[in-house]
């Protein structure tokens, strides 16, 4: 009997359910995003799933800065409209709409970003500033495994840098490519920020998983080439396993308690273990070039293009702030761009090492200044500048010393 009654009564909610859809006005933009320049216009489409039966009035809810020709909603009868936005003043807003109808379904879902810029120009040119850091980045990855292959030797190379780089860009690709590409986790995301944007585009979806490809080809040059005796050190193998523990541990909580501690804060934790590596990472090779005294094994072609990719980034981000007046943007992600200064902080470490304290360079200049040294006191030696002797010149003919000359030294 029981059955029977919850067949009947499923049905009926479902029944009830299509009967409000049917009923119900709701609006959808036909655009998802809308990019104009300050002073100028851009249409803005509505569209409703059926017409009003008489004038209604709307609201866009947005912000300032973007003024929008919006008194009502499509006209009766009708079921679209076409609406003028002009911008104000450079900034981000999402757009909505709300009515007082109580045949109309205000879905806050239902929304279209609107981007305000100063100037073309700028988006243009942070365009091109954002695709050469992601080269930069990703070529920086090449310099010091070329030169292992070439020296057939990672002597130089700290172990511990190549242990804690591995991990950090493996939870980064783990973040990245869950948020880009598994749809429960995008589900959560936009739970938490109904009108957010998912923070990971393709590229850094890319550059990740290039990351891990070739610092794991460094591991295995790691253990095929000369070392020199060197290995990953205790305190290395403790924040490893420190940090691996921790994973585990958020993992076992996020699947035994998703009520709480869903998978979403599984990956935020991920990343937190990306920025922990990343500024500890280089000091372990830092501290080894000093004990070393040399930056030998370590190339400086990977501090280039990992400064110059840095600054890029950091260049990018003050650039689209200016451009849309967003400065909360980099104040309110300290994250990115504390990860890029401790970076460029870092690569000026290693700069003055190889250029001013232990490299080639700097080798070369000592070497010079020894010479100059020499030379000087050679200079001032007093046997050098003692002028020679006449006897010492040509000895004169019939001296006594002239018939002991064939003599032999013993007898």
């Amino acid at each position: 009997m029981l059955l029977p009654l919850l067949v009947l009564s499923l049905l009926a909610a479902q029944t009830a359910a299509q009967s409000d859809n049917v009923t119900r006005i709701g609006a959808q933009f036909l655009d998802s995003s809308v990019s104009l320049t300050v002073g100028r216009s851009a249409h803005l489409s509505i569209s409703l799933n059926q017409s009003f039966s008489a004038v209604t009035g709307a609201a866009l809810s947005g912000a300032p800065g973007c003024a929008a020709s919006a008194g009502c909603l499509p006209a009766p009868n009708a079921t679209a409209a076409e609406l003028n936005l002009t911008g104000w003043d450079a900034g981000r807003l999402s757009i909505g709409v709300n009515s007082t109808n109580p045949d109309f379904f205000n879905n806050h879902s239902v929304f279209v970003r609107v981007t305000v810029a100063k100037s073309d120009v700028i988006d243009d040119f942070n365009f091109v500033v954002g695709i050469l850091y992601v080269v930069l980045w990703s070529m920086s990855f090449y310099p010091q495994t070329v030169l292992n292959y070439r020296r057939k030797s990672v002597v130089g190379l700290n172990f511990d840098f190549i242990g804690l780089n591995l991990l950090g860009f493996c939870a980064y690709a783990a973040f990245n490519v869950c948020l880009y590409w598994v749809a429960p986790v995008q589900e959560l995301y936009f739970r938490r920020h109904p009108r957010g944007v998912i923070p990971v585009e393709i590229a850094d979806v890319v550059f990740t998983l290039h990351a891990v490809v070739i610092t794991s080809v460094q591991v295995v040059q790691c253990c095929l080439y000369e070392r020199g005796g060197q290995r990953v050190s205790l305190t290395a193998r403790l924040l490893l396993a420190a940090m691996l523990l921790f994973l585990l541990a958020a993992l076992l909580v996020s699947a035994f308690w998703q009520a709480g501690f869903d998978w979403l804060n599984y990956l935020y934790c991920v990343s937190y273990v990306k920025l922990t590596v990343t500024l500890i990472k280089y000091s372990p090779q830092a501290y080894m070039n000093y004990k070393r005294q040399s930056t030998d094994g370590w190339s400086i072609g990977t501090i280039f293009t990992d400064f110059s990719g840095g600054a890029l980034s950091i260049l990018q981000m003050m650039l689209l702030a200016y451009n849309y007046n967003d400065w909360p943007s980099i104040m309110g992600d300290p994250t990115k761009f504390g990860l890029g200064l401790v970076s460029i902080l870092y690569d000026c470490v290693f700069f003055v090492q190889h250029y001013g304290l232990y490299g080639e360079p700097a080798r070369r200049r000592r070497q010079r200044r020894l010479l100059r040294v020499s030379a000087t006191e050679a200079a001032d030696s007093p046997a050098v500048n003692q002028p020679p002797t006449a006897a010492a010149e040509q000895p004169d003919e019939g001296q006594p010393g002239d018939a002991d000359d064939n003599k032999p030294l013993l007898g």
